[in-house]
């Protein structure tokens, strides 16, 4: 694989080689000398002050351009508060990219400046309420990218969302994973989630019919790959040593520990992601006659204990120092633990349809 990089100076150098180029300038007192460099993957015109100023009144154009999408939201007589703002809606704009398949917004400079599945899902959920348009670009390049099959290497299995891709040398070649890698395990719930909340935001059920097959596979692979040991909870394990070792929002290799410091080995189920797979549109009553169902097929002997373990859940009680004494029952039962919500099944799912 050849790779190349054009340096284009608006002075020739006196002296250029493979790692540098040196320019010898002689100035008077006062005198001034600027010096103007392009680079690209092609070689184009010189480089000068008209270019310069185009390039910069074009980036500061389309800056604006991004910071002025979507509703916007002012303080009256909260200076401080709208300076907060402000810079909240530039900082999107400085990371969010616009793709052929629309804005996305990349994970962070310098060094994840590309496309994460968690980091875009939730940054696009977050701006819902005033720039839509960022969750329909996150989730058509999601779609575009869902897992078609099964690869040990990047983690992927059938209806998984990526977690991340890189166009580096190292993921070129295959040195490394992270060229187009699955090793997210709460990315894939949370695209169904989004696509949820963004139906009820805009009413886009075009959209949505688009992406359907999507959302099926994705429900899919929570309930056919998600869970690998049947206990009822998504979880996770790495499949070769090049990849992610811990896979929830804290993926760093020391992140999950047990209480004298030694590391888990997987499958790992973490709490939090079992409050994600929630069906679209995510309310109560959508799925409840379904998990019922469901919890009955899996021999569930007290669905009233199982209600009484969704409202703690649904309460964000499970969460405190002491465990909800109806999470092992609901465990037992095969019962997903949701927001709001409830199992999220392909069989679900298939059953309401795009259109509830």
């Amino acid at each position: 694989m050849e790779r190349q990089t054009w340096l284009s100076f608006s002075e020739p150098p006196a002296a250029l080689s493979t790692e540098r180029a040196d320019f010898r300038i002689r100035l008077s007192r006062g005198e001034q000398f600027d010096l103007f460099m392009e680079a690209g993957v092609e070689g184009g015109e010189t480089p000068g002050r008209d270019r310069w100023r185009v390039a910069a009144l074009q980036a500061r154009l389309a800056m604006r351009a991004k910071r002025r999408r979507g509703a916007t939201v002012r303080g009256a007589h909260s200076p401080r508060f709208n300076q907060w703002l402000d810079q909240s809606r530039a900082d999107v704009a400085l990371l969010t990219t616009d793709l052929p398949t629309g804005p996305y917004p990349y994970a962070g400079v310098p060094w994840f400046s590309t496309p994460f599945g968690r980091d875009g899902i939730i940054t696009a959920w977050q701006m819902l309420w005033l720039d839509p348009s960022l969750a329909r670009g996150v989730l058509t390049y999601l779609a575009a990218r869902q897992a078609d099959e099964t690869s040990t290497f990047q983690d992927s299995a059938p209806g998984k969302i990526m977690h991340e891709t890189r166009q580096g040398e190292m993921s070129a070649l295959k040195e490394v994973p992270f060229g187009l890698y699955y090793g997210g395990v709460d990315t894939t719930c949370l695209f169904v989630a989004l696509a949820g909340a963004y139906a009820r935001r805009t009413g886009d059920l075009a959209f949505i019919r688009k992406i359907w097959p999507n959302l099926l596979a994705a429900a899919g692979w929570m309930t056919d790959h998600g869970d690998s040991n049947g206990d009822g909870l998504i979880d996770y394990a790495r499949a070769e040593d090049t990849g992610l070792s811990n896979q929830g929002w804290k993926d760093s290799e020391d992140s999950i520990f047990h209480a004298d410091g030694a590391y888990p080995k997987g499958p790992i189920a973490l709490l939090e992601v079992q409050a994600t797979p929630i069906p679209p549109g995510g309310r109560w009553p959508t799925c409840r006659p379904c998990w019922e169902r469901g919890a009955r097929r899996r021999g569930a002997t007290a669905p009233s204990a199982c209600a009484r373990w969704w409202r703690t859940v649904s309460g964000w009680r499970i969460g405190g120092s002491t465990p909800s004494p109806w999470m092992g029952r609901a465990r037992r039962a095969g019962c997903w633990a949701p927001t709001r919500g409830t199992c999220c099944s392909a069989a679900c799912l298939r059953r309401s349809g795009p259109d509830g």
